[in-house]
Parts: structure tokens; sequence; C-alpha cells
């Protein structure tokens, strides 16, 4: 899974997590963007209710110590079987 923050002026920060998905990164004061992502999985941003959401900005002050920020993204859906015609061929 990965850990991502945008800053202010954009830029993107990375972090990858653990195989048990725990995460752990040190920030300067400001303001932020938080999301995660893993290939197969929706998008979720910090703050959102759904995948759908914005989410919200992550203030952190000076000295500023967050723990227990946790999300739970969904896997992307998938469709699987065959197509037949009315004679039950492919």
């Amino acid at each position: 899974m990965f850990f991502k923050l945008a800053t202010e002026s954009a830029e993107e920060i990375d972090a990858d997590t653990d195989a048990a998905g725990r995460y752990s990164t040190r920030l300067q004061a400001g303001q932020y963007r938080v999301w995660v992502e893993r290939p197969g999985f929706s998008r979720l941003n910090y703050g959102a209710s759904s995948t759908l959401g914005t989410g919200k900005i992550l203030s952190l002050a000076a000295g500023q110590e967050l723990h227990g920020v946790s999300f739970r993204i969904s896997p992307l859906g998938a469709i699987s079987g065959r197509v037949l015609d009315e004679d039950g061929d492919p």
C-alpha cells in the first residue's frame, strides 16, 4: 500500500506501508492532503467518508504528534465468467 501526502505547494511525499499496513513519517508543521492507494483498491482521501469524497486538509502544528490515523480501502470490483449465446456457445 502507498501512503501519500501532498503539501500546500502540491509537492507529493510518498511513504510505503509495511506488510501489515502500518506507516510512519515525519513532517514539518503545515497543511497536507493525505491519501492511500494500492493497486486493485480504490484510493481514499483523509477525512473522506467514501472513495468519491475529497476529504479534509490535515493541519499539523510544530511538535504535534498524530497517532492512530487509519484508512479502510475497498477492493475494486471485478466481473468474471463467460458470455454464451442462446445455444450455450461462447
